[in-house]
Order: C-alpha cells, then structure tokens, then sequence
C-alpha cells in the first residue's frame, strides 16, 4: 500500500518542539547513521517495513538528489550547490 502524510510533530536540538499540519509530502535528508537514529527514536516510523528496511541498510551518504515541485519553495541556501549539476 501506499504511505500518507498529512502531519508532523518534531523536536529540535535546542529543545524547540512543534507541528506542522497540512502537509502533502516530506523530504528526509538523512545518512544512514541519520535515517537509523530517527526510526529508532519513533515507534511510528518503526512499525513501517519500509523504514525499517532504509534504516536497516548500510553504505554511503547521498551527495545530491535532484527534485522537482509543481509550485515554488524558498530556501535559505541556494540550490545547485554542486557545479553542472
């Protein structure tokens, strides 16, 4: 079946909680030590085989990803970080 977000709570280093609502999608830009740390802290993440399998895998970190949105998003940093990407 397929996966449905339609909210998110989170928790920040300097203790800032809070919700977003409303959402249509989430972007995780996690490493593998990243991606096993965040399922392992939410028993939600946890009971989907498919993050269990991502947290579950060993390698290497991606170093870029390309993506495309159907309406403009500002960021604070610019994109194409990388040159000829």
């Amino acid at each position: 079946g397929s996966l449905e977000v339609k909210s998110l709570a989170y928790s920040s280093f300097d203790k800032t909680t809070g919700d977003i609502e409303e959402i249509e999608g989430i972007v995780l830009a996690l490493g593998c030590k990243g991606m096993e740390g965040m399922v392992h802290a939410s028993s939600d993440l946890a009971r989907l085989p498919v993050f269990s399998w991502a947290a579950s895998q060993r390698g290497i970190d991606v170093i870029s990803i390309r993506i495309w949105f159907d309406t403009k998003v500002t960021t604070r940093t610019p994109a194409n970080v990388f040159s000829r990407f």
